[in-house]
């Protein structure tokens, strides 16, 4: 029995605002690790032990706590349609 059109994209449609919130939580921990992760690097580089390297954390967690509301407030736009 062939499936309509918007009863195929209401199952895409709900799956993407399903799996948003892994979205949203993988962005937050991508941009954390990256940043803590170049802080590092520039603690290596220059020799500042550990001074970059909580700077750039605290940069990441703003940077992935920015990520993370943008992504669920698309979500929510998306669900609200």
């Amino acid at each position: 029995m062939p499936v309509a059109d918007h009863q195929r994209r209401g199952g895409i449609t709900s799956m993407r605002t399903r799996m948003g919130g892994w979205a949203a939580g993988v962005d937050f921990a991508a941009m954390v690790l990256s940043f803590v992760l170049l802080g590092w690097g520039a603690d290596a580089l220059f020799g500042t032990s550990p001074i970059l390297l909580i700077v750039f954390a605290v940069v990441g967690l703003l940077a992935g706590f920015t990520a993370f509301l943008r992504t669920a407030s698309r979500l929510n736009r998306e669900r609200d349609r």
